[in-house]
């Protein structure tokens, strides 16, 4: 379903299923508000290696959710590679994704610039997504340029909760929590690769490539932030959690991270954070462990 204008959808309690995907054209606006929205797409084969989104964003597109409770079998919002000044706002609201990735960019291609993501009063999960074979999750994944802010929320992935690639973000009086329930054996330790291919934590900051790609610092603020990550995953030779992983891939994409977080207290990393971070600065780091 093609959206070229500007919509504004009172589901007025009550339940839209989609069962075809929703694309917002250059400059559309969409408002989904008071209800549930259902986005069922996955062909019965189950073809995991769908990773556009049930609902994809392209350049000046804006998207908002107020009050919605929304489910996706796939890939739940995707922001296109390629495209620019992309938003999207979620408020008051509950997303349940099926798919790899809850709220996905994409940086092949032309770098995508401009990119706004806020997210308040709201829980988003990709606990039950993913292949059950492998379901390696990661809910918020951005990988681009642009910026993200997160309030009073809850945020819930099996590989990752959060990975921040690039870009300038604020997490406030927010909770995020990884399962572990990922099979991957390779703990990405000399060189991330694209996707969700990196190290292991709730949270992932920064960049580790020996290539062009990803070539932009990251910026994160944490206030009053409590993270929960497990003790290992369940690859064959399971590998150990960090609550939070950070690295600085040059001194010319610069990685600062500041601001207070709290380790929960069913937290069970043996160590919270990585020990070498090649750099990144995180002078105003105050970490409160358990």
């Amino acid at each position: 379903m093609d959206f070229k204008n500007e919509y504004s959808i009172d589901l007025n309690k009550f339940t839209i299923t989609s069962y075809v995907g929703w694309h917002l054209s250059e400059d559309a606006k969409v408002h989904v508000s008071n209800g549930t929205l259902k986005m069922q797409i996955l062909d019965p084969a189950k073809d995991w290696s769908l990773t556009n989104g049930s609902i994809e964003l392209t350049t000046n597109s804006a998207l908002s959710f107020d009050n919605v409770t929304f489910s996706s079998d796939i890939v739940g919002i995707f922001l296109s590679n390629c495209n620019n000044g992309m938003s999207l706002e979620i408020s008051d609201s509950t997303l349940d994704i099926g798919g790899y990735y809850g709220i996905g960019t994409n940086a092949t291609g032309p770098e995508s610039e401009d990119i706004t993501i806020n997210i308040y009063r709201s829980t988003i999960s990709a606990e039950n997504g993913g292949d059950p074979a492998d379901p390696c999750t990661t809910t918020i994944f951005f990988n681009v340029k642009g910026n993200i802010t997160i309030e009073d929320s809850t945020i819930i992935g099996n590989r990752h909760a959060m990975l921040a690639r690039g870009g300038e973000h604020t997490v406030r009086n927010s909770t995020f929590i990884v399962t572990g329930n990922d099979h991957d054996g390779n703990d990405y330790s000399t060189e991330w690769q694209t996707g969700n291919a990196v190290p292991l934590a709730a949270i992932v900051i920064g960049n580790m490539n020996s290539s062009d790609a990803y070539a932009y610092g990251t910026d994160f603020t944490f206030d009053n932030v409590i993270v929960k990550a497990p003790l290992q995953n369940r690859a064959d030779n399971p590998l150990p959690y960090n609550g939070i992983y950070i690295w600085e891939n040059k001194p010319e994409e610069p990685v600062v991270v500041r601001g207070t977080v709290i380790e929960s207290p069913d937290s069970e990393a043996v160590d919270f954070l990585n020990k070498n971070m090649n750099g990144a600065d995180i002078t105003d780091l105050t970490v409160i462990e358990r």
